[in-house]
C-alpha cells in the first residue's frame, strides 16, 4: 500500500509539472515540489541504511510535499465551500490530494522511512520556548499595526482590525499554553493523544512556512523583510513543534 501510494504520488508530481496551474498554485508551491519529494522518499526506501539517513530522508521528502498536500489542499478546501470568492483549479485540487495521500503513507503506513512510536529524540528542554517566541512575531505586529504603529507593516495594514486580525492572533497565542502543557510532561510519559496533535499542528505550521517563504522567494518586491519574519517564526515554530513532539513518550502516565 505504501508503494501504490508513492506510485499515486509520482503520477500526481508529473501531472503537476504539466498542468498550467491557477496562480494562487504557483504563489505557495512550485509544480517541481511534489515529483522531488516522491523522488527524495523513492531514494531513501531503497538505499538508506541508518535510522539517521532514513529520518533526514522522511524529512526532506516531508518539507517538499507538505505545500502541496497541506497548503494548498487548504485553499482548495475553502474555494471549493465558498470561503474564498475564486474558483478551484480541479487539476490542481487533484494534485494536492494525491500529495497528501502520499506523505500520509510515508508517517503512517508501515514503511521503512516511518519513525518509531516509542522513539523518544532527545530534544533540550528550551525547544518550545523558541517554538513560543517564535508564534509571538505575528500576533505582536498585527497588534503593532492595529494600534497605528508602523513597524514592517505592509500596505494598507495600519490600523486595520478586521477578521484575519482576530483568527492569527488567537491561533499563534494557542502555542504559548499548548507548549507549556507539552513541558509538563517532559520529564514523564505524556498521553497518547499529545504526541500525533502536536505532530499534525507542526507539520500544518511548516506547511504554512514553507509556502510562505517560497511565496516571498517568488516576489521579493512586495517587502520581503516582513515576509522574512512572518513566515520565518511560522516555519520555526512548526519545527519546535515537531521536536517538541519528538521529545514527548507517547506511553500513557497513571500516578497511583
Amino acid at each position: 500500500m505504501s508503494w501504490a501510494a508513492l506510485g499515486l504520488g509520482a503520477a500526481v508530481g508529473v501531472l503537476a509539472l504539466l498542468h498550467s496551474a491557477a496562480d494562487y498554485v504557483a504563489v505557495n508551491s512550485p509544480s517541481w515540489f511534489v515529483l522531488a519529494g516522491i523522488v527524495v522518499a523513492v531514494l531513501a526506501r531503497v538505499f538508506a541504511r541508518t535510522t539517521g539517513q532514513r529520518y533526514a530522508g522522511l524529512l526532506i521528502a516531508t518539507a517538499l510535499l507538505l505545500p502541496t498536500a497541506c497548503t494548498l489542499l487548504l485553499l482548495h478546501l475553502l474555494r471549493a465551500v465558498g470561503a474564498i470568492p475564486f474558483p478551484v483549479d480541479p487539476i490542481s485540487a487533484c494534485v494536492s490530494l494525491g500529495a497528501a495521500i502520499a506523505l500520509y503513507s510515508l508517517w503512517f503506513l508501515p514503511n521503512p522511512l516511518r519513525p518509531a512510536r516509542d522513539l523518544l529524540v532527545p530534544v533540550p528542554a528550551w525547544m518550545p520556548l523558541i517554538g513560543i517566541a517564535a508564534s509571538l512575531v505575528y500576533p505582536t505586529l498585527k497588534t503593532l499595526w492595529a494600534f497605528g504603529i508602523d513597524v514592517a507593516a505592509p500596505p494598507d495594514t495600519v490600523g486595520v482590525v478586521d477578521a484575519t486580525f482576530y483568527i492569527t492572533v488567537a491561533v499563534s497565542l494557542a502555542a504559548v499554553p499548548a507548549l507549556v502543557i507539552a513541558m509538563r510532561w517532559w520529564n514523564r510519559p505524556a498521553p497518547k493523544w499529545v504526541r500525533p496533535v502536536a505532530l499534525i499542528g507542526g507539520l500544518l505550521l511548516l506547511s504554512l512556512g514553507v509556502s510562505g517563504l517560497w511565496g516571498v522567494a517568488r516576489s521579493p518586491a512586495d517587502d520581503p523583510a516582513t515576509g522574512l519574519l512572518v513566515y520565518g517564526g511560522w516555519l520555526v515554530w512548526g519545527m519546535t513543534t515537531l521536536a517538541t513532539a519528538g521529545r514527548l513518550s507517547p506511553k500513557n502516565h497513571k500516578t497511583r
